[in-house]
């Protein structure tokens, strides 16, 4: 059997949090064979409707299935990944989570990184990998926010859990100075803490093997920015870095792409009315360089912003990005996906 229908067989079997029993059996079956033609299609998502047609669309969206592809499946076909979310936020009820999943699927997003930003909530993010293997991946770091919080071993705590679940990167962190710093702190020293612990986590993604999530924020000015490029240029060549939530303009973008062989990934930012160079960058930036993110439960894209973000609502962003592009939505999707797939060392599976 070849990669690709080992990876299709095992998004069925992994999707078993959404079918139960015989279900699951029949699905797998459907999988293998090498002739589920539409009608079975229609028959079997009649009674499943979302929940396993997205690795069907997969399945026919190779160039000899193209023809036999449902009706369902023919707008749009090929599968986002919503490369930064928080899924163990408190705002998501961790009682609905195959809701989200599920949710997720329907819409076109069938693979979702998580990621934990405080030792405290590192547990929970790796719980949802575990739930939903294959679909809901994990990064783990600290957040600049808390960087006065980072308990003494928390790397070499990292270390250890990377060995029992792998993990897709190193993050979130970086350097905010939009907040004030915390009682007790000068900026100053504040912000020297920060790049400390962003210099620590570039060491220890170069020991793993695994690239960077960065965020970076500033009240005014760009001088997170500048700093982050400064200490990520100390680790070219080793750690190749993602921009997250990258609001710059195009040649903030450039920098990124030509002094550390980066990647910048997009939320619903760039949808909104008064955020026209976000959208501009999205437009520019190389096909090869962009990833795709919700940030969730943060920052719903048009025309749902105000209500709480899930990794569903990344195909509002999708859409709006192709379209500024002038690509089709699957185009997008394709090029997106092979980047993240690539950055974030993920088994197509």
């Amino acid at each position: 059997m070849e990669t690709d229908d080992r990876a299709l067989l095992r998004r069925f079997y992994l999707l078993g949090s959404c079918l139960k029993g015989s279900h699951r059996q029949q699905a797998g079956a459907h999988a293998q064979s090498r002739t589920f033609h539409a009608r079975q299609f229609v028959r079997f998502t009649s009674a499943w409707q979302g929940k396993i047609r997205h690795a069907l669309c997969l399945h026919f969206s190779k160039p000899g299935n193209i023809h036999r592809l449902p009706l369902p499946c023919q707008g749009f076909y090929a599968m986002i990944i919503d490369t930064h979310c928080h899924l163990a936020s408190a705002q998501f009820d961790q009682s609905r989570r195959k809701a989200y999943v599920e949710h997720a699927l329907r819409e076109g997003i069938d693979r979702m990184i998580t990621l934990g930003a405080r030792p405290d909530d590192w547990e929970a993010n790796t719980a949802w990998a575990r739930q939903f293997p294959g679909v809901v991946f994990c990064a783990l770091g600290i957040h600049p926010d808390d960087a006065h919080e980072a308990p003494e071993g928390w790397a070499d705590r990292l270390s250890r859990m990377a060995q029992d679940i792998p993990l897709a990167a190193i993050g979130e962190t970086g350097l905010d100075y939009f907040h004030g710093a915390p009682r007790g702190w000068e900026a100053d020293s504040f912000r020297r803490l920060q790049q400390n612990l962003l210099e620590q986590h570039f060491d220890l993604a170069a020991r793993l093997g695994l690239n960077i999530v960065l965020h970076t924020r500033d009240r005014k000015g760009s001088g997170s920015f500048e700093d982050a490029l400064a200490i990520a240029r100390n680790h070219a060549g080793r750690v190749r870095p993602v921009f997250h939530c990258f609001i710059g303009d195009t040649a903030q973008a450039a920098r990124i792409f030509d002094e550390l062989d980066g990647m910048v990934s997009f939320t619903g930012v760039a949808t909104f009315k008064n955020a026209p160079v976000v959208a501009e960058t999205a437009r520019w930036c190389p096909e090869d360089r962009i990833m795709l993110e919700t940030d969730s439960p943060y920052l719903s894209p048009e025309p749902l912003r105000g209500r709480m973000n899930e990794p569903a609502h990344l195909i509002h962003t999708a859409r709006f990005i192709a379209a500024s592009r002038g690509m089709e939505l699957d185009e997008l999707a394709r090029a997106t996906t092979q980047n993240a797939e690539t950055f974030y060392n993920m088994d197509k599976g």
